[in-house]
């Protein structure tokens, strides 16, 4: 059973710079990812030997995570050759896919993004911030009442976490 948490967890993605990892590190981030594999124009996407010196500068205890457009075992599994105890899956990886990249990486924890519609009652968070997946929405407003899934579009954290539950997807 898992004790529930009142402490927000902050994880900072996309980072490119030394200087970037830095200053989250020392924000007190409890976890820093890379966006790398992309499939479309990011500017903030990083090549993997960019990555795997950025992620090398993570101290312990600080999360080290991929984000990853990725869709082919082969190039998810590329990923497991970097510092990182997470990856992030962002395409449409087949069930299948993902029961196979579990067999060659037990020691990585896979997280699957779904991007879920922000109904506007939070005006901290844009509207556009996620949206795609709205099959999902009503069974994870179901379970998860009081719970806001950002990604990347939040312009007031702090007003955020007065007024709901923030859980924040890189």
């Amino acid at each position: 059973m898992t004790l529930p948490s009142l402490r927000i967890r902050t994880s900072v993605c996309a980072n490119q710079t030394e200087f970037d990892v830095r200053a989250y590190v020392e924000g007190g981030a409890d976890a820093v990812g890379v966006l790398v594999q992309v499939r479309h124009r990011a500017e903030d996407a990083v090549d993997l030997a960019t990555a795997a010196d950025l992620l090398a500068r993570v101290p312990p205890y600080v999360g080290r995570y991929a984000v990853t457009h990725a869709t082919a075992v082969d190039q998810i599994l590329d990923l497991t050759q970097l510092p990182i105890d997470t990856i992030q899956l962002h395409s449409g990886v087949e069930p299948a896919a993902i029961l196979d990249i579990r067999a060659n990486s037990p020691h990585v924890r896979l997280l699957k993004a779904i991007h879920v519609l922000d109904d506007g009652q939070t005006p901290a968070i844009r509207p556009w911030t996620s949206l795609v997946d709205q099959e999902h929405r009503p069974r994870i407003r179901q379970r998860h009442p009081q719970l806001r899934i950002a990604k990347g579009g939040i312009d007031d954290l702090e007003a955020a976490i007065r007024q709901i539950t923030v859980r924040i997807a890189s």
